[in-house]
């Protein structure tokens, strides 16, 4: 056997090691508050935006439609809890009452 055929898995090994980490998730953007009637809820996002997250949250929580090619889950109206979660693949927001 050649010797660089016995150096390939040593290279390849060295290489996998030294290659970068996957890049660490960044928490939510803070968008502000919500305010419907007395309740409020603070909007919080993860790539669409601050404005396109507080209006489609907004809407989601008046009229219970999600935005076109999103998926969002309700959970029960409790204060300082989650009240629903919208997400587009790796996109998101979420709304939490305050």
């Amino acid at each position: 056997m050649s010797p660089s055929r016995l150096l390939l898995p040593v290279v390849v090994a060295a290489a996998l090691v030294a290659a970068p980490a996957a890049e660490a998730t960044r928490p939510a953007k803070d968008c502000g508050t919500v305010t419907l009637g007395v309740k409020r809820y603070r909007v919080k996002e993860d790539g669409p935006g601050c404005q396109n997250a507080r209006a489609a949250a907004s809407r989601y929580l008046k009229k219970r439609v999600a935005p076109r090619g999103w998926t969002c889950q309700r959970f029960p109206d409790k204060p300082r809890r989650v009240r629903f979660t919208c997400n587009a693949g790796q996109r998101l927001f979420f709304a939490v009452r305050v």
